[in-house]
């Protein structure tokens, strides 16, 4: 029963992604959401995979979870590879209705979930890595483009470092309390101060790549501070 109900779980894991990449498609031609505000909405509503990571049970959990984001990559290099006018599904994911920006930091955003799953799979600090990805990379550039003032470092702000901050360690702090048992004072702390690398990462980072550099530094970091904490 235990494959039946994997695949049931990966199954809705596909759906759960393709259901809104393929109504952001639909209103994106429809004129009723703007190619940018698309892109900032899929790239939060994915922070959901990080819940289906505990959905599966342990027999080959990781395995059918990759299916999704295995799928997805495969889907964005055949649209940039083959060039096609038609990849509407694909471009979502971009900032403009540029099929080349897919390669760049959407695929990176996705290759992510594919690296954390195999090496951290349900893990404190993989969790960690990808919610300070998805949620606190994922609120900068909406808070940050309301700051009319403090801007650094191509148009980064001061409002929208904090805002990666503040978003992360909610995110971890929630994952956290909801998927693990036995946290103390030391996880809060540990949060905070991954949450703070997580803001300094992103605002250091060229545009397109901080999908990289922070869960790594997120990752890495953890690791350490758990260590000597």
């Amino acid at each position: 029963m235990i494959p039946l109900y994997n695949l049931i779980i990966s199954v809705s894991e596909l759906v759960y992604t393709f259901s809104i990449a393929a109504l952001m498609s639909m209103l994106i031609k429809k004129g009723k959401v703007a190619q940018l505000t698309s892109r900032k909405i899929i790239h939060l509503w994915l922070g959901g995979l990080i819940v289906f990571w505990f959905l599966y049970k342990p027999a080959y959990g990781m395995e059918y979870f990759l299916v999704t984001p295995l799928a997805w990559i495969a889907i964005m290099l055949y649209a940039f590879f083959s060039r096609s006018n038609h990849a509407d599904l694909v471009k979502v994911f971009a900032r403009r209705n540029d099929i080349n920006e897919v390669i760049f930091g959407p695929l990176l955003f996705i290759s992510m979930f594919v690296i954390f799953t195999i090496v951290a799979f349900r893990s404190l600090a993989g969790v960690a890595a990808l919610s300070a990805m998805v949620f606190g990379d994922g609120v900068a550039p909406i808070i940050g483009a309301h700051a009319k003032k403090h801007h650094f470092n191509n148009k980064k702000s001061v409002v929208g470092s904090i805002s990666v901050f503040i978003a992360a360690l909610i995110s971890i702090s929630i994952f956290g309390v909801v998927f693990f048992t036995g946290l103390g004072t030391k996880f809060y702390i540990i949060a905070a101060l991954v949450s703070a690398i997580a803001a300094v990462a992103e605002a250091i980072t060229p545009q397109n790549y901080d999908n990289l550099t922070v869960p790594v530094a997120v990752y890495i970091s953890f690791f350490i501070l758990a260590l000597i904490i």
